[in-house]
């Protein structure tokens, strides 16, 4: 640890509001939000065994690499506390490892446990980078001076983004629930009742994502429904927490609407 703190105080301090650091971890944001799609993907179709998913596991690696020098970065960013930039490395480093390097640590530690240990959850771990990508969010609201409007795009872009992963998460779920009652010889699950156990894993793929949109807004077609007590339990589970979420993103997007044309005209 001294060691460390010696090294570090040769190197200069980033400022969390440098327009570089931002560049960067706009970009990571971004990353990120396609890796915590494909990850569940990968799990519900096992993509990795395919021939076609070298750009999964490059990708992947890609990430490990990204995410490893921005934990390097983290070290060296100074911080904001209680409205005073703190900029001693000592500081930074304490308040690194309290906060954040946890999250990190399991965000890229995973990865290397994938071929020795043969296990979806230590794959699913890899879904702690949701919490990376997180921090990364708030430090942009953070440093990022927006107008009222642009912010409430911005919002509802955030609120987008948490349907769209619920939507995904939920398919992807669904899809994972019959590939393992398959596997233990269970006949009637939805995937064979819709005779879909023959089609590629996107046609699979987009059926599932449509009962789960179609779940989501309560519309309820019937045309896929679960086939078992088990599928129910699940699909029972998924409802409540996805129609949840729904509800809220719409509620929550009024709002933002509401708050920025009330601007707009106070200021007219």
């Amino acid at each position: 640890m001294l060691y460390l703190k010696s090294l570090l105080k040769k190197v200069p301090t980033i400022m969390p509001d440098n327009g570089l650091k931002l560049i960067w971890d706009t970009g990571l944001l971004f990353l990120i939000l396609l890796n915590t799609l494909i990850i569940p993907l990968s799990l519900s179709f096992d993509l990795e065994t395919t021939i076609e998913t070298n750009f999964f596991q490059n990708f992947d690696m890609a990430m490990v690499c990204l995410l490893t020098v921005d934990m390097l970065l983290s070290i060296l960013t100074a911080y904001y506390s209680k409205g005073v930039i703190i900029l001693k490395k000592a500081m930074i480093l304490r308040n690194y490892f309290y906060h954040s390097f946890l999250w990190d640590f399991f965000s890229v530690i995973p990865y290397f446990l994938t071929p020795f240990v043969q296990s979806d959850f230590v794959k699913l771990l890899l879904m702690f980078r949701l919490i990376k990508m997180l921090k990364i969010f708030i430090g942009l609201e953070e440093h990022l001076f927006l107008s009222d409007k642009i912010k409430g795009f911005y919002e509802i872009f955030k609120l987008m983004l948490v349907i769209i992963y619920m939507g995904h998460f939920f398919a992807c779920t669904w899809v994972y629930v019959a590939k393992i009652e398959i596997r233990n010889g269970v006949w009637n699950s939805w995937i064979q009742n819709s005779n879909l156990v023959d089609q590629d894993w996107s046609h699979q793929y987009i059926s599932s994502l449509y009962f789960a949109v179609y779940t989501m807004v309560t519309v309820g077609y019937g045309d896929i429904c679960p086939g078992n007590v088990n599928e129910r339990v699940i699909c029972i589970v998924l409802i409540i927490l996805s129609c949840g979420v729904f509800a809220y993103s719409l509620n929550k997007f009024g709002t933002i609407l509401e708050h920025m044309y009330r601007n707009e005209n106070v200021f007219k």
